[in-house]
């Protein structure tokens, strides 16, 4: 069993260095934004309210220009006193500017009318699907034509599309729940874009970044990629993309495999692990680079004389905490890719990605397996299993439906989503449009409800359009300005005059 194991490790491993010909992340390391003494002062001091509010700046020079003039002149400033954070404020604003480097345009296939508001009885929810709707106009965007002609001077990575998203960047992790939110809102043009935006990714750095912002290159992300190509397919039968688009899909995947696989072994058995990505991190990340700075190594010498999990495991044990979540995910790609080789791929490919699907289900149903809960559970090395339980194999088609698994507490509405999904395809059709109804009446009540959640609450109304969603805070209507501006004057006017007709009144009396 162990060297067939380290067979297919191998086997991985070979594969990843054939199909992975993509550009390396150093040739875009050379940006101010993402390493360097100036990041490194502007965030430690904490000269932005937000850690973010610096790395949207647009330079005003080269990079390598302000990088000279700031080592100039940083042996001068004592940054621990308030003249050194001053002077550098002055230096921030003498070459940055706040410029956004994407602007708002019209998505290709969007309507004023919702996809299927026929199907929406409740005149409430009707509200609140059309107020979710205008959330695709509002969210869409596009690099300036200013930006492409000055790539060096902002963060932002141009992508082949214009693109979705909540604070004007592409996320990969919430391209999923995008995908859904325009499938279910009849936008087939849009799905098809943003599939073909991560692919470009792929193409040109070699992996999905986790946001189109330089500082995130060289981190991998879930490869959700493969997942949302097949869904696609099965949706519209376009042969041609699914063919087209799959070696970028495995390239993506053989990423996220390389950067977070790793194998142990117990006295028991062996593992294919997948490892969380900030376990990898060898330098603060510039978007939470204090948090990260701050952090030290814990002096665990002690720790490991006593640790049990010393006498469990023959190899160094699983870093931090397992994620049912996340490998669920890389199982259901790896299934995924192994189902579109067989038509697009080869037996060779198809039997590598049925490997290590096999592999990973093996590791979720003893290692990530609760014996007590009788569910999956994130573990710990040190603590054992850990967290709430998960229907994240569920979900993915991992593993079917039993009428003992639990229903674990959602604190996000793609939970929500996943459950209504899981409880749906499981015939308990009235728990699923109760976890829907909750679920709605959290998004309706969120007055600064992002775009995927705005998405989700779509998906959702999409498969349940039968809910009541109660009186909406997200949906008041904001005051028109016409209104404002007769009704504040009058006020205003209102208030000055009070204090002299109370006066008039006493004297009179």
């Amino acid at each position: 069993m162990l060297e067939m194991f380290k067979f297919f490790v191998s086997l991985i491993i070979i594969c990843i260095g054939e199909v992975i010909e993509g550009k390396t992340n150093d040739d875009y390391e050379t940006s101010i934004f993402c390493y360097g003494r100036l990041l490194h002062d502007v965030q430690v001091h904490e000269l932005f309210k937000h850690p973010r509010d610096f790395l949207e700046l647009r330079a005003r020079r080269p990079p390598q220009v302000i990088s000279s003039r700031y080592r100039e002149i940083r042996p001068k400033l004592k940054l621990a006193g308030e003249d050194g954070r001053k002077a550098l404020k002055d230096f921030i604003r003498r070459n940055f500017v706040n410029r956004s480097s994407c602007e708002n345009v019209s998505p290709p296939d969007w309507f004023a009318k919702p996809h299927f508001q026929r199907d929406v009885q409740d005149p409430g929810t009707l509200d609140f699907l059309k107020f979710l709707n205008r959330k695709w106009a509002q969210s869409y965007y596009n690099v300036t034509q200013e930006a492409l002609e000055n790539m060096d001077l902002h963060a932002t990575i141009k992508t082949r599309h214009s693109f979705y998203g909540s604070s004007r960047s592409l996320n990969y992790e919430e391209s999923w729940w995008l995908y859904f939110g325009l499938m279910s809102s009849g936008m087939k043009i849009s799905a098809r874009q943003l599939i073909e935006n991560l692919a470009g990714l792929v193409d040109e750095y070699g992996h999905v970044p986790p946001e189109n912002r330089l500082y995130f290159l060289g981190r991998p992300s879930p490869p959700f990629l493969a997942i949302m190509l097949e869904a696609y397919l099965n949706e519209t039968g376009d042969l041609e993309l699914a063919g087209r688009l799959l070696p970028y899909a495995e390239i993506d995947f053989h990423y996220w495999v390389q950067s977070t696989m790793r194998k142990v072994i117990s006295a028991f058995d062996i593992y294919l692990v997948v490892n969380q990505v900030e376990n990898f991190l060898s330098k603060p990340r510039p978007e939470r680079y204090l948090e990260d700075w701050k952090r030290k190594p814990k002096n665990s010498s002690l720790k490991s004389i006593l640790n049990v999990a010393s006498l469990i495991w023959d190899s160094d044990p699983p870093r931090g905490t397992l994620s049912v979540r996340l490998t669920a995910i890389t199982e259901w790609a790896a299934r995924v890719l192994a189902r579109l080789s067989q038509n697009f791929g080869g037996p060779q490919r198809r039997q590598l990605y049925s490997m290590i699907s096999w592999e990973l289900l093996h590791t979720m149903d003893t290692l990530l397996y609760s014996r007590k809960k009788k569910q999956w559970m994130d573990y710990s090395s040190n603590y054992g299993h850990v967290n709430d339980v998960s229907l994240w194999p569920v979900y993915t088609g991992a593993r079917p439906w039993k009428s003992h698994y639990q229903v674990p507490r959602c604190s996000s509405l793609e939970e929500y989503l996943l459950s209504a999904v899981v409880l749906q395809e499981a015939g308990q059709s009235e728990a699923a449009q109760d976890v829907a109804f909750r679920a709605l009446s959290l998004a309706a009540q969120d007055a600064n409800l992002s775009l995927k959640n705005s998405s989700v609450a779509i998906t959702l109304l999409r498969m349940f359009p039968q809910v009541q969603v109660p009186n909406s805070g997200a949906i008041t209507p904001p005051v028109h300005n016409s209104i404002r501006i007769i009704v504040i004057p009058m006020i205003i006017a209102t208030m000055i005059c009070l204090p002299f007709l109370f006066i008039k009144g006493q004297i009179s009396n």
